[in-house]
């Protein structure tokens, strides 16, 4: 049997089994399911690599600016953080963290199930199932 996906390529393909699917009709025709499973060597025939799908590819450590700076731009820089617009800029600055953590975890959850799709949509393509008679 081949994966779903693959199964309308090859024209001599009649129906497409899952694993369940043969045991059953191994135990109906009187046989004895001995093992059954999928090939742990079979490709699973993503379309993309799951990996990709993790947001940890996306994140960076941003680079902080240097302490290393003029006298007199730190008198300014000590000013400006006790000045009223200072204020406002760190609060409309804590609303965007906010923002963007929560949708790294939307983004998160989707990638999850995006992943889980993949796995559901593109199973391995080799399966076996061994019987014998009783």
């Amino acid at each position: 049997p081949t994966v779903p996906h693959e199964f309308g390529r090859d024209p001599s393909h009649v129906r497409p089994y899952d694993v369940e699917a043969l045991q059953f009709l191994c135990q109906s025709s009187g046989l004895e399911v001995v093992e059954s499973g999928q090939n742990p060597d079979s490709e699973l025939g993503l379309p993309i690599d799951p990996d990709d799908l993790s947001l940890d590819s996306l994140t960076s450590d941003f680079e902080r600016p240097g302490s290393e700076q003029p006298r007199i731009a730190g008198v300014i820089a000590k000013l400006f953080q006790k000045s009223r617009m200072a204020r406002e800029l760190n609060a409309v600055i804590h609303h965007q963290r906010v923002q963007i953590e929560r949708l790294e975890q939307h983004l998160g959850l989707l990638s999850d199930s995006l992943r889980r799709l993949l796995e559901v949509l593109y199973e391995p393509s080799e399966i076996y199932v061994v019987a014998r008679k009783p």
